[in-house]
């Protein structure tokens, strides 16, 4: 049975379509992305994710939430009253234009083409932050009582280095319930660990061959299979090495280099399954070369041996899988070779099954069998909320009162705000069949989706807040 009349909240969304579309497009005008090298007092992500900050706060005291910034990393827009907080997580910070030559619009400007809005950020996480406030609003309106009050909590850097919400939390309570709308709905209860790691290697004395890999140029961006490499090798024997390279896309003669690209199919890290890895073909062309250079041979074993036509970690023997989370994932992001040095960064995640330590031990160890430096760049544990959960039981019933449909519960690779927090899940915004292309170039979201969205928030909130 739903707390307010579904018609209600459904004409209340209608009237607001123009208002929503509007806020959202403030947002996405404002091109959030880090840049330490700008940042001020309050600004230490930089003025354009200050910017974004400033938006929202203003759009959320315009609907008489009560708004607090804490030095610029995270902010909270409340409403209610009691002792006890329902939390709603989201950011503000997005991704660069990775490919910006594939964008059919302005990625700052919000477009809408055929029932979707369009622009950098849209979806992740501009757009279901502002669902959360509209329903907010909604029940706000509707002089709902409410009995705990409901924080939106803000981040400005989700997609970076997570220190705004480690800032946030040392100056704030946990609230006793959470949800971060940055995902899908159902329910993400779980969400695999994630270790991002880089080797970097120098000290190989190269011995000239007949074939000589000189240089590797890849893409340098993060969260992403590899699915360009510009590789540069000197050869004495020119028509040999071009008919022993049989992956290559292209292959272009320059006096004495031969340059070639390899090209793959794009997929976030977390999905390395469903990408195609540029490197792969490169480690596979390097098998055929058996007179190849020192540096070259060092970096085909090092390939071959751990990384290979592998996306789960076989090679590396650290393979696991269960039936909650599903199984361990090893991405190759990319991997440059120049000024003689090889670096190589790569992407581990993996289910509650398995033993972070066992796991960088494994990875500890072949750095020190190959004399190779670690660096851990990036480290999430393991989050999980049990379906028995006061929490997931609310919104399993928010859902169902709206769509008629049981919320299944199911695990991802990526990372939320949900993490931070210990009863905390990702729900929406959106359904199986959207195509959101997060991260990527035509970001959208789709406006039904939208719409449905607040409905279920409505719902939520009403539950965790009101009753």
């Amino acid at each position: 049975m739903t707390i307010l009349d579904r018609s209600y909240i459904q004409e209340q969304i209608k009237n607001e379509k123009d208002n929503l579309i509007r806020d959202i497009a403030s947002l996405v005008e404002i091109p959030s992305i880090r840049h330490v090298e700008n940042k001020y007092e309050n600004a230490p992500f930089g003025k354009d994710i200050r910017d974004a900050f400033d938006m929202f706060i203003k759009i959320a005291t315009r609907e008489g939430l009560l708004c607090e910034d804490f030095e610029g990393f995270a902010l909270h827009a409340e409403y209610g009253k009691g002792d006890e907080i329902i939390g709603i997580l989201g950011h503000l910070d997005i991704v660069p234009i990775f490919e910006d030559d594939q964008w059919n619009t302005d990625p700052f400007k919000l477009v809408e083409i055929d029932g979707h809005l369009y622009g950098r950020g849209v979806n992740d996480d501009k757009a279901p932050l502002i669902a959360a406030l509209y329903a907010l609003k909604i029940l706000k309106e509707a002089n709902v009582e409410f009995k705990r009050r409901v924080r939106l909590i803000i981040g400005g850097a989700e997609e970076t280095t997570w220190e705004c919400m480690e800032h946030y939390f040392s100056n704030n309570p946990q609230p006793i319930y959470s949800f971060s709308p940055d995902g899908d709905f159902p329910i993400v209860n779980g969400e695999k660990g994630i270790i991002n790691y880089t080797y970097t290697y120098s000290a190989i004395t190269d011995v000239d061959s007949m074939h000589n890999l000189i240089e590797i140029e890849t893409k340098d961006e993060d969260g992403f299979v590899c699915d360009y490499a510009k590789v540069t090798f000197k050869s004495s024997n020119i028509d040999k090495l071009k008919e022993l390279l049989k992956e290559a896309e292209s292959i272009v003669i320059d006096e004495e280099k031969v340059i070639v690209i390899y090209t793959g199919l794009r997929a976030l890290s977390r999905n390395p399954h469903r990408g195609i890895n540029a490197l792969f073909k490169l480690g596979k062309d390097l098998n055929h070369l058996i007179e190849l250079n020192a540096k070259g041979q060092y970096l085909r074993r090092l390939l071959n041996q751990y990384f290979l036509d592998d996306v789960k970690g076989e090679k590396v023997n650290l393979y696991d899988e269960d039936e909650v989370m599903g199984f361990t994932t090893l991405c190759l992001k990319n991997v440059n070779f120049r000024n003689e040095e090889i670096v190589i960064h790569f992407d581990f995640r993996y289910p509650k099954s398995s033993n972070k330590n066992h796991i960088k031990h494994t990875f500890e160890k072949i750095a020190e069998d190959n004399q190779i430096q670690l660096t851990i760049t990036k480290e999430l544990d393991v989050h999980y909320v049990s379906p028995e959960s006061v929490l997931i039981k609310n919104l399993q019933m928010a859902y169902k009162n709206v769509t008629g449909e049981d919320a299944e519960l199911f695990s991802k690779g990526g990372a939320s705000y949900a993490r931070t927090l210990k009863e905390g899940v990702v729900f929406g915004p959106t359904f199986i069949g959207d195509t959101p292309n997060t991260h990527k170039a035509n970001e959208n979201i789709k406006l039904q989706t939208l719409f449905k969205a607040i409905e279920i928030y409505c719902e939520a909130i009403y539950l965790l807040a009101c009753k």
